[in-house]
C-alpha cells in the first residue's frame, strides 16, 4: 500500500520531491526498490505526523540547510484512497 500512495503522490505535478518517512527497513527498501526516496525514523512517536516532522528534520541535516520549504505535504499511507 506505501508504494501506491508513494507513486500516487509522485503523479502531482506541483511535488519537487516525494520522501518517505519510516521506521521500518523493509518499507524503505520497497520503496527504494520502486525508485522512491525515503527517510528511516526513530520508533517511538505518537503518530505519522510527529514522524513526519521528524524525518524533515533529519532531511536539511542530510543536505545541510534549514526548512527551505513553501509547502510540506503529509500523505499517511494508511488513508484511504
Amino acid at each position: 500500500m506505501i508504494v501506491r500512495t508513494m507513486l500516487r503522490a509522485k503523479e502531482c505535478k506541483n511535488a519537487d520531491q516525494v520522501i518517505v518517512a519510516t521506521d521500518h527497513q523493509s518499507i524503505a527498501d520497497a520503496v527504494g526498490k520502486h525508485g522512491g526516496k525515503s527517510i528511516i525514523t526513530e520508533q517511538e512517536f505518537n503518530n505519522g505526523t510527529e514522524r513526519v516532522h521528524a524525518a524533515l528534520h533529519q532531511y536539511n541535516a542530510i543536505l545541510g540547510h534549514g526548512n527551505q520549504y513553501d509547502i510540506v505535504v503529509n500523505l499517511q499511507g494508511d488513508e484511504p484512497a
